[in-house]
Parts: C-alpha cells; structure tokens; sequence
C-alpha cells in the first residue's frame, strides 16, 4: 500500500512539473563569429596554337586548374600545343 501511495505521489509530481514550474529559460539568438575570409579567385586561362605556329590564342578561361588541365589535354588530343596560364 505504502509503495503504490509513493509510486502514485512520485508520478503525479513527475508529470506536473512542468506546469508547476515556470520555465525562465528564454531562447537567445546564438553568437555567429565570421572570420574574414580572403578569395582569391585565380582563373586560369587555357591557350591552344598550332604546331608551328608562334602566336597563341585564348580558348578558355577556366576557374580550377584541374579542369583547365583537362580542357588542354582535350585540345592535346586534337592536335593543338596547349599551355595554362595563371590569371590573376
């Protein structure tokens, strides 16, 4: 008997609790720190020429070296001296 009386008063406070007790706790908007970030944005520009041939001609301008490596080998692959450039 003694042990239901206990388990019922334990239980009963358990779930009025929250109705009892005023919640204070008021969200805050978070603190959102930005660090200064630098872009440096470097294009790179594919060239092709002809064999033999002295002047060089833009064919793309591209923002990652490895695609602008792989735009070359494509035009390798056709026949075309190619080279990448670093753009500032």
């Amino acid at each position: 008997m003694f042990s239901k009386l206990t388990a019922l008063t334990v239980t009963s406070l358990t779930l009025a609790s929250p109705f009892v007790i005023p919640a204070n706790a008021q969200a805050q908007p978070g603190v959102i720190v930005v660090a200064p970030v630098e872009h440096h944005h470097r294009h790179f520009t594919v060239e092709y020429r002809l064999p033999g041939h002295w002047h060089w001609r833009a064919y793309a301008a591209c923002h990652s070296r490895a695609f602008a490596h792989d735009v070359a080998r494509g035009l390798r692959f056709q026949g075309y001296e190619t080279r990448v450039v670093r753009r500032a």
